[in-house]
């Protein structure tokens, strides 16, 4: 959930397109399709965390 909410912040912060393309590169991201990996799951949400970071220092 936690997950849910800084992606949600950053869009408000920035933009909801900007946001979904840190999780969603090439439009792949469904229900169905999604991946397992740990370790793109914690590159993301570090990005994340980044550019709310810089969104705020704005």
């Amino acid at each position: 959930m936690a997950d849910h909410r800084a992606l949600t912040w950053l869009a408000e912060l920035t933009d909801r397109p900007g946001a979904k393309a840190l999780i969603d590169e090439g439009e792949t991201l469904t229900y169905s399709s999604f991946s397992y990996d740990v370790g793109a799951h914690l590159q993301a949400r570090q990005t994340v965390d980044e550019r709310i970071l810089a969104a705020l220092r704005a």
